[in-house]
Parts: structure tokens; sequence; C-alpha cells
């Protein structure tokens, strides 16, 4: 499994440096979900799911960010196509480009792409909207508990 370090996240950009925090220092070196377990993110957890979205493998990524447009979407069947699409190229193998490039094409993409572009950086989700943020950690975490 992976270890990722303090330094790791400080050069993608985090807005602290991760060996500021209590019981970090230049040698951590822990794996992403024992940087998602660190206490710190238990009150923190946009900082856990930046560390997230920066440092998981690309997959992982993919289908956390295909989960989370899933949630955005408000029962848009065109939407929800389009999700089927992407899941089916990036994560299963039953989609081909040429079908995601169609797909993204159609008027309903225009609508998602803002929910894509959130969910695929994971961009903030505002203070009043904590449950959303530990559901989205607790999703995390059940992911890369799956791939041990």
């Amino acid at each position: 499994m992976k270890k990722i370090t303090a330094r790791m996240i400080r050069e993608k950009g985090s807005c602290y440096n991760p060996t500021q925090l209590e019981g970090v220092d230049s040698k951590t070196a822990w794996t992403l979900l024992e940087w998602m377990n660190y206490k710190h993110y238990k009150d923190g957890v946009e900082d856990a799911i930046w560390v997230f979205c920066h440092l998981a493998d690309p997959l992982t990524a993919r289908r956390f960010a295909i989960w989370c447009a899933r949630r955005c979407n408000k029962g848009d069947k065109e939407t929800l196509a389009f999700l089927d699409v992407a899941e089916g190229y990036y994560i299963k193998g039953t989609h081909t480009f040429e079908q995601l490039v169609s797909a993204w094409a159609s008027d309903s993409a225009s609508d998602l792409a803002s929910a894509w572009a959130w969910a695929s950086a994971s961009a903030w989700v505002s203070a009043s909207e904590k449950k959303e943020q530990k559901a989205q950690l607790a999703k995390i975490k059940r992911m890369l508990k799956s791939s041990l």
C-alpha cells in the first residue's frame, strides 16, 4: 500500500503544513486510509476530502467523482444516462471513448458540467452542509477499505 507523507500533501498545494498538526512530522508516512482516519480530520472534513482528491489513485478518485455527481443529480434522466456512460468508460470498461465524447456533447452534459467538476475536484461543500461532507468522508473510507 502506497505511503503518503506530509511533504507529498504540501507539494499538492495544501493550504496548511501537515507537519504543524499534532502527531505529524516530516517522517510521517501513512496510507491514504490512515490519513482519512487521522483525528485532526474529524472536525476538518474538508481537509480529508481535499487530501483524498489530490492523492487517491485515478480509479478510486473517478469512482468517488461519479458517486458525488450521482448524489448531486436531482433525478434528471439524461444526466443519469451520462453518468452511466462515464462510469462505463472510466470504471467498468464497458463504453468507448467515442461514446463518452458523444454523451458529453449532449444537452444534459452541459448542465452536468458543474456537478462533474465539483465532484472530480471535490470543490468545497459549504459549512451548512457538514452532513454531506461526513457522508463523503464515510464513502471515501469505505472505498479505501474495500481496495485493501
